[in-house]
């Protein structure tokens, strides 16, 4: 029974950095497509999925809460800056 335990351990090790990998690039991708989309008013829902998908992502740690803060303020930083509705957030 302990090798299974043990592969039962390893599974659920590998899925969580599949996750945290799928995370990455779904950021990754948010990132490529707001940077080709800009500022057209038509990308709103865009920069709304995005900050909705930053604030559901587990943050474990400090670091990673600032990490998903800061992220958060990056794209606020991008709506304010060219004047999109803030209070539609």
């Amino acid at each position: 029974m302990p090798s299974f335990r043990y592969a039962l351990d390893c599974e659920t090790i590998l899925t969580a950095i599949k996750a945290y990998e799928f995370r990455e690039k779904m950021a990754q991708a948010y990132d490529f497509a707001l940077e080709k989309v800009g500022l057209d008013i038509g990308a709103y829902p865009i920069y709304k999925e995005y900050v909705d998908f930053l604030k559901s992502v587990p943050a474990v740690g400090q670091y990673a809460e600032n990490q998903r803060i800061s992220a958060i303020r990056k794209v606020f930083k991008w709506i304010f800056t060219d004047g999109y509705s803030f209070n539609t957030l």
